[in-house]
C-alpha cells in the first residue's frame, strides 16, 4: 500500500509538473508573439508619430491629442508590457534559475521594473482619462494595476531577503497576472475571428464585457494558486489531477487561439516591423 501510495504520488507530481511546463511552453510563444506585434504595432505608431493608429477594435478612442500625459502614460504601459511578455516566461523556467543563477537575477530586475512601469503607465492613463468602458472598466483595470503592483514588490522584496519560497509565490501571482492582457486579447480576438461577436468597434459596456473585465485575471490568480499548492503537496492528489486535466483544455484553446489571431492580426504586423 505504501509503495503505490508513493507511485501515485510520483505520477501525479509528474503530471502536474509536465503540464505546468507544457502550459508556459505555450504561453511563452504567444504572448511572445504579442509581445511582439504590441512593440512593432504601438511602438512603431509612437516612433512614427502615428500614434492614431492605436484606435481600433479593443482600444476605440484610445488616443486623442488633447490627453498628451495619459497617451505617455499608455505607451510606457505599451512598452513594458512588450518586453514583460517576451522575458516573463524565461524567469517560470526552474532549470534556467539552477544553471544561470545570475542571468535569472539581471532578466528578473528587468522584469520586475517592466512590470512596475506597466502597472504605473496603465493606472495613470485611467487616472488622468479613463476606460473606453466607463466606472466598471476603470474599477476592474485599476484592480489589476494596483494588483500588479503588489505582486511585483513582493516579488523583489522576498528575493532581497533570501526567502526563496516565498519569493517563487509571488513571482508565480505575478507572472499570472503579467499575461493578463495578453490573455485578454487572445479572448476577445477569439471571439471576433470565429464570428461570437461582430468585428467591430464596441463601446466595451454590454455584459460580456462587464464579465471579461474581472475574467482576464482573476481566474489567473486561481490556477497560480494551484501550481504553488501543488508543487508543495498541499493539495489532494485528484484535485491536482482534476486542475492539471482542465489546464490541458486551456493549452488547447491557447494553441487554436494564437494560431487564429497570429495569422489574421499579429503575424502581419510583426513582419512588417522587419518589411516583410
Amino acid at each position: 500500500m505504501t509503495v503505490n501510495t508513493s507511485s501515485n504520488t510520483l505520477n501525479s507530481n509528474s503530471f502536474v509538473t509536465f503540464t505546468g511546463y507544457l502550459l508556459v511552453a505555450i504561453v511563452w510563444v504567444s504572448s511572445g508573439l504579442f509581445g511582439l506585434y504590441i512593440l512593432s504595432h504601438y511602438g512603431g505608431s509612437f516612433v512614427s508619430n502615428k500614434m492614431e493608429q492605436w484606435n481600433g477594435l479593443f482600444n476605440p478612442n484610445l488616443y486623442d491629442p488633447n490627453y498628451i500625459q495619459a497617451t505617455r502614460g499608455m505607451a510606457l504601459h505599451f512598452v513594458a508590457g512588450g518586453i514583460i511578455l517576451v522575458l516573463g516566461s524565461i524567469q517560470m523556467l526552474e532549470w534556467v534559475r539552477n544553471r544561470f543563477l545570475n542571468f535569472h537575477r539581471i532578466v528578473g530586475r528587468i522584469y520586475i521594473l517592466a512590470c512596475l512601469l506597466a502597472a504605473i503607465g496603465g493606472l495613470t492613463f485611467i487616472f488622468l482619462r479613463g476606460t473606453v468602458g466607463g466606472p466598471v472598466m476603470n474599477v476592474g483595470f485599476g484592480a489589476y494595476g494596483i494588483a500588479m503592483l503588489v505582486c511585483s514588490i513582493q516579488t523583489i522584496r522576498f528575493a532581497r531577503i533570501k526567502l526563496v519560497e516565498q519569493h517563487k509565490a509571488w513571482a508565480i501571482r505575478l507572472y499570472a497576472l503579467a499575461i493578463g492582457s495578453w490573455l485578454y486579447r487572445m479572448y476577445y480576438g477569439f471571439m471576433f475571428f470565429t464570428g461570437f461577436l461582430p468585428l467591430q468597434a464596441r463601446d466595451f459596456r454590454d455584459p460580456i464585457d462587464v464579465f471579461m473585465i474581472f475574467f482576464f485575471w482573476v481566474p489567473n490568480l486561481l490556477v497560480a494558486e494551484f501550481f504553488i499548492r501543488s508543487s508543495t503537496n498541499r493539495l489532494p492528489k485528484s484535485i491536482q489531477l482534476s486542475g492539471s486535466l482542465m489546464l490541458w483544455l486551456v493549452i488547447i484553446f491557447i494553441s487554436l487561439a494564437t494560431y487564429n489571431i497570429t495569422t489574421k492580426s499579429w503575424g502581419p504586423a510583426i513582419l512588417g516591423m522587419f518589411g516583410l
